[in-house]
């Protein structure tokens, strides 16, 4: 049945690629598209690994000509001349590969990785060897739409090229598992606030515990807590992981994830942060929370685990991200079925690229 939805085909799926996987043809020297943080990011982790980066390329004219990290900024034109393969480093990606394309570029040059930027996302072997449980998770989804957005997310990790876009409903509103009146949330992954202040611009009198462990987001957060009228947000400096403890973070420019969740980490900075249970937290605050919402990258299985008589004792709506990784998109689906297999779930997808793919749950 998942091959199924695999194998079709929807007018609302942007294009096929021509691209070889990025492992099977690695070069000494790139072009990398985007000279902000991600571009920076993956300039290192490139550099890691003996390569080197001859420019980067960005569409803001007034860059062009500067330098950052010692790189020369040029335009796409230029580097479409160059003839050098370009790795492009934005959540714009898809957009950016079409412009490539239109200027000349050969689609077999174009690589596009993920913001974590690791080099081989191996979907196709998720596929081979899980084929029983993906065969499974077809059962549990509530409807087609949910069963062709979890399928046709694998295409990312066999073409580096994503084509999925499913903008039926925003992110984090999906018109069965949402923030209504009186809910109390667990928002895991705060952010800069974006998902507290869409929770209260849909529902009132909402209480929100929003875990953030980014420091630098913190003023963000209490400004946007601040300007809550209709309900009430809390902000929890700690991330949420399954023990009491202190861990490490590796920490970019805007964001921060647990050190090795989910696979290799390249260098970054690393801070120490406290970590806590979801079922901690509710039982030391009596919170009784009717939705979890986790984006905590790539760290939800143990998050999950760590919540696990929360969600056995309230049967929270669930808003999980399982992007991630090629493995979280079984692996977290089946890890919550166990816990409790008595929910409908959905899939969302809420970007041109292969990021937001969210898994909602309903208790049934």
């Amino acid at each position: 049945m998942f091959m199924d939805y695999y194998n079709g085909d929807r007018k609302d799926f942007m294009f096929t690629s021509q691209t070889l996987p990025l492992a099977s043809r690695l070069y000494d020297s790139i072009v990398i598209f985007g000279a902000g943080g991600c571009g920076r990011e993956l300039k290192r982790n490139w550099e890691t690994i003996g390569g080197t980066v001859a420019h980067f390329v960005d569409n803001n004219a007034n860059l062009w000509g500067s330098t950052v990290e010692s790189v020369s900024v040029i335009s796409a034109k230029d580097a479409v001349a160059s003839g050098l393969p370009i790795f492009i480093a934005s959540y714009a990606s898809p957009a950016i590969y079409q412009q490539l394309v239109a200027q000349g570029c050969d689609p077999v040059e174009i690589y596009i990785g993920d913001p974590e930027y690791k080099l081989v996302r191996d979907g196709a072997r998720v596929i081979e060897e899980q084929k029983a449980e993906l065969d499974a998770l077809m059962d549990a989804f509530g409807n087609d739409e949910s069963r062709f957005a979890f399928a046709q997310g694998f295409k990312y990790y066999e073409r580096w090229l994503t084509s999925s876009q499913h903008l039926l409903y925003p992110q984090y509103a999906h018109p069965l598992v949402k923030a209504e009146d009186g809910d109390i949330i667990l928002n895991c992954g705060g952010y800069d606030g974006d998902t507290d202040l869409l929770y209260h611009s849909m529902a009132d009198n909402c209480e929100v515990h929003t875990f953030e462990p980014f420091e630098e987001m913190l003023p963000k957060l209490r400004q946007v807590a601040a300007g809550i009228t209709n309900g009430k947000s809390i902000i929890v400096n700690k991330c949420v992981w399954n023990k009491n403890e202190t861990i490490t973070l590796q920490v970019t420019e805007t964001a921060s994830r647990i050190l090795n969740p989910g696979g290799k980490d390249f260098i970054s900075p690393t801070r120490s942060v406290e970590a806590v249970t979801i079922d901690h937290y509710c039982e030391e605050n009596g919170v009784v929370p009717t939705m979890i919402k986790m984006d905590v990258e790539a760290a939800e299985p143990q998050a999950i685990e760590g919540a696990e008589n929360v969600l056995r004792k309230y049967r929270p709506k669930l808003q999980i991200s399982i992007y991630h990784t090629p493995e979280q998109r079984v692996s977290i689906p089946l890890q919550l079925r166990k816990i409790d297999p008595n929910y409908r779930y959905y899939i969302g997808h809420h970007t041109p690229s292969y990021c937001e793919t969210i898994l909602y749950g309903l208790p049934v």
